[in-house]
């Protein structure tokens, strides 16, 4: 019963700002990396599933909007919305040129920035203090990518892996030598039986750097992106305010 009690005070609350006029019939188009981002996005027998998803369905029922989520390769999706033919992009870090291209939403989580190795390569771990020693050593990572919250220029990170057991690969047959990655989604890919780490692959945070914000991004061509954009600022602040986001995350992380 208080249970029921915090979901209507917490409606009750959202209701205000989430009554936006829509168009009748109009499905905000939703898209996500079909690589894979567990906890936070993932398909599983052809349905998106994951804490943005379970976010979105709170967030949008009240506000009385059709949406639909598709998983697309990341840079086909970022384009997808910059084009306006989607509305949203999920789980997205906030550049500065990303900032110019979209509409950035407020966080709603955070990951940590991290690298992968093997320990055929690195039987004694690689000499990497700070962000800066990265550029020490052969990097690769995910096509479409963005790596500036590494702290290192994405330029000077090999990015032909369409998904994460593809940069693994890479990692193990030397053709790079550090995999960047986010911890999280690492071992959230890992739990799910999405890449094979073995016994030889290891993950580590960058030192020095901070837990990454991650956001939403929305179409600067999309006529209703500020009211989109404020329904969802609102929603997650409200989500948060109440305890449901870390309740929503935990249901995923903790075993």
């Amino acid at each position: 019963m208080q249970q029921l009690w915090r979901c209507k005070i917490l409606w009750a609350a959202l209701a205000g700002l989430l009554a936006w006029p829509v168009q009748a019939h109009e499905v905000i188009r939703i898209c996500g990396d079909a690589a894979g981002w567990p906890p936070y996005t993932f398909e599983r027998d052809n349905e998106v599933r994951g804490y943005d998803a379970d976010v979105l369905a709170l967030i949008f029922a009240e506000a009385g909007l059709d949406y639909e989520i598709h998983m697309l390769p990341w840079k086909r999706c970022l384009l997808e919305v910059e084009k306006g033919r989607y509305q949203i992009a999920l789980s997205a870090s906030a550049s500065a040129e990303r900032k110019a291209r979209f509409l950035v939403t407020e966080p709603y989580y955070q990951v940590q920035p991290g690298y992968a190795f093997s320990l055929i390569r690195f039987p004694s771990m690689p000499q990497v203090q700070s962000s800066n020693d990265l550029k020490n050593y052969n990097i690769c990572g995910l096509r479409g990518y963005d790596y500036s919250r590494f702290g290192i220029e994405t330029h000077r990170v090999m990015r032909e892996a369409n998904h994460y057991a593809q940069a693994l690969a890479q990692v193990r047959r030397g053709r790079c030598e550090l995999f960047l990655t986010r911890l999280e989604i690492l071992h959230g890919l890992y739990r799910q039986g999405d890449v094979d780490l073995g016994n030889d692959i290891v993950f580590e945070p960058v030192p020095g750097v901070a837990a990454d914000d991650f956001v939403m991004l929305i179409s600067r061509l999309y006529v209703r992106g500020p009211e989109l954009k404020a329904t969802l600022d609102h929603g997650f602040a409200e989500l948060r305010k109440q305890g449901r986001l870390q309740e929503l995350l935990n249901f995923y992380l903790v075993e």
